[in-house]
């Protein structure tokens, strides 16, 4: 039966205006909320559910589609956030397993002909956050420029990323969960007035590495039509456990379980209660060295075993040098001063510099992974405390280099790699490179943070592409530059959503495709583009650091970096 793709009906009252707003989809009828923001009209439609609740046996397991249901479903309100850490973002009582759901927010009015589609994925580490529009994601500004915005949650922590290298628990549930909404989306976005055939897949930090993972996969083929991917990529070492079965079985014996034996573990872990299992995960990232020191969770993406079902099978790097195998036109890039993310943790906790000045062998990223007691792993330390520091401890009046040897080794470094790799196969689809490099009131993570330093942080970039909570209230007193480069970010991304090229005939510079010199645009209140790479001394220092380990590698009679299942 093919139904209408929007029904909706508005009563107006003296004080309100009360709507119902009805799609009939594949799966059932979903009733959304109209909602007014400047001089547009848009339909919510959040909390729909695309998956199964992933609890009982189906916990750590890929997602089984959501079954169709009777009746109209409520979709006017938020639903739960996935299981995460207790923060200032959610509360413990706004969170549960049964937590995969997709949120979609459609412009009006509308016409017969479909629109483009962004598919956004979070950030958050892989372990915190959600799809939601009350904290970072509000879609108001994306929706003015005429596409409709699709955000989803995926499962988080040990809870989406745990593996024991068996088939019942490989690993990447999490990513799993996202290819099962983009199927979801594929299948009912034409309800919605979206067309299927022009959707686009991207994030920001974590959101932007799981997009980047689901490019490199065979199994998303055909499912999205383009990709960017800001301040994050598969190679970031923070994004990939190279660890992952030791990491499941010290959070097994962190709540309890003794078993050394997969099976068992697996069945203990299905039976302890959630909550208990992300307490359990924070207590090992906080003493998680192999993540330098920075106190990452260990639950992210991992290197799966063969299955029907995998994602991932070999190293990312891998799969870049030998073709990435969905070859969509990509726009990715970072931004001036990713490294100011570090600087609350170290705000917070004073000591943390006397720890890295007295062992700066944290600072070496852990994906090099040199014996602990080398004359390889001691020199790299040196050799990083001279290049960025003249040799001296980190202190407040170098706390500048500190920031950007972060934002090198967790952010520009694997992003400007991998686009080097990419662009050195001639059929590689087109790339649209960018460094952002403006400071102004709507920079979200200093804004939230109360960072005054120069420079755009990590996720800075939000506040010009959504709806924050912090930066709502000051959208109406922008500066006009603030505005401007809004509007520049706005139109650059949209357009290429809608058309896969960033600038149009219109725009008064150009924005050309990366090419093997890794040209890129200076993204700031005068955009223009510059020959690549943006950081060449800085580039060529990381580039030398692992071509270094990878001949170590090589010498030790391993033909690549091995992942310890």
């Amino acid at each position: 039966m093919r139904y209408p793709p929007l029904y909706t009906t508005v009563a107006l009252s003296l004080f309100t205006l009360s709507t119902s707003s009805i799609v009939y989809t594949n799966d059932g009828a979903i009733e959304g909320k109209l909602h007014q923001y400047n001089d547009i009209e848009y339909l919510s439609y959040r909390g729909i559910p695309y998956a199964e609740p992933p609890i009982g046996d189906l916990r750590f397991m890929p997602p089984l589609p959501k079954k169709s249901w009777t009746g109209t479903l409520d979709a006017t309100k938020q639903k739960a956030v996935c299981p995460q850490a207790e923060s200032s973002y959610y509360k413990t009582d706004q969170m549960n397993e049964d937590c995969l759901f997709l949120n979609i927010y459609v412009p009006l009015p509308h016409n017969e002909e479909l629109l483009p589609v962004s598919l956004f994925a979070h950030g958050g580490e892989f372990n915190a956050l959600s799809g939601y529009d009350d904290l970072i994601y509000g879609p108001q500004l994306l929706l003015e420029q005429n596409i409709i915005v699709v955000t989803f949650n995926y499962r988080l922590g040990a809870l989406g990323f745990i593996s024991l290298n068996i088939p019942e628990a490989s690993g990447n549930a999490g990513l799993k969960d996202a290819i099962l909404a983009l199927k979801w989306v594929n299948k009912n976005i034409q309800f919605f007035g979206g067309d299927a055939e022009k959707i686009t897949l991207g994030g920001n930090s974590a959101g932007a590495a799981l997009t980047h993972y689901l490019m490199l996969s065979e199994s998303t083929s055909g499912l999205f039509q383009k990709a960017f991917l800001n301040s994050g990529s598969a190679l970031g070492y923070r994004f990939l456990a190279r660890h992952p079965v030791e990491n499941a079985i010290a959070l097994a014996k962190e709540i309890g379980i003794e078993s050394n034996n997969k099976t068992q573990i697996l069945l203990q872990l299905k039976e302890a209660d959630a909550f208990t299992i992300v307490e359990a995960q924070s207590t090992l990232g906080k003493g998680n060295k192999r993540n330098g020191f920075r106190p990452f969770a260990p639950f992210v993406p991992s290197i799966e075993i063969e299955s029907t079902n995998a994602v991932l099978t070999d190293e990312p790097i891998n799969i870049i040098k030998s073709g990435i195998p969905q070859n969509v036109p990509t726009l990715t890039g970072f931004n001036a001063k990713e490294g100011m993310k570090m600087l609350p943790a170290i705000l917070r906790n004073v000591s943390l510099i006397e720890e890295l000045n007295g062992d700066f062998k944290l600072c070496v990223p852990s994906d090099l992974e040199y014996p602990s007691d080398s004359e390889e792993l001691n020199n790299l330390a040196q050799s990083i405390k001279e290049f960025y520091f003249n040799g001296a401890n980190i202190s407040k009046s170098n706390i500048g280099e500190f920031v950007n040897m972060i934002t090198d080794t967790q952010f520009y470094h694997s992003t400007d790699y991998w686009i080097k790799l990419h662009k050195a196969h001639k059929e590689s689809n087109t790339l649209y490179y960018y460094k952002f490099d403006y400071d102004g009131s709507l920079n979200w993570f200093k804004l939230t943070n109360q960072i005054d330093l120069p420079g755009p942080a990590h996720a800075d970039e939000l506040g010009y592409m959504f709806v924050t909570r912090m930066t709502a209230p000051l959208l109406q007193n922008a500066t006009d530059t603030d505005n401007r480069v809004m509007q520049n970010f706005l139109s650059l991304w949209t357009n290429f959503i809608k058309y896969g090229t960033p600038t149009s005939p219109v725009t008064n510079y150009t924005w050309p495709d990366s090419g093997e010199d890794r040209t890129y645009l200076l993204l700031n209140d005068q955009p223009h583009a510059r020959a690549g790479p943006p950081l060449p001394s800085r580039t060529k220092f990381w580039e030398d650091v692992y071509e270094d380990y990878y001949e170590y590698i090589r010498d030790s009679g391993k033909l690549e970096p091995q992942i310890v299942p």
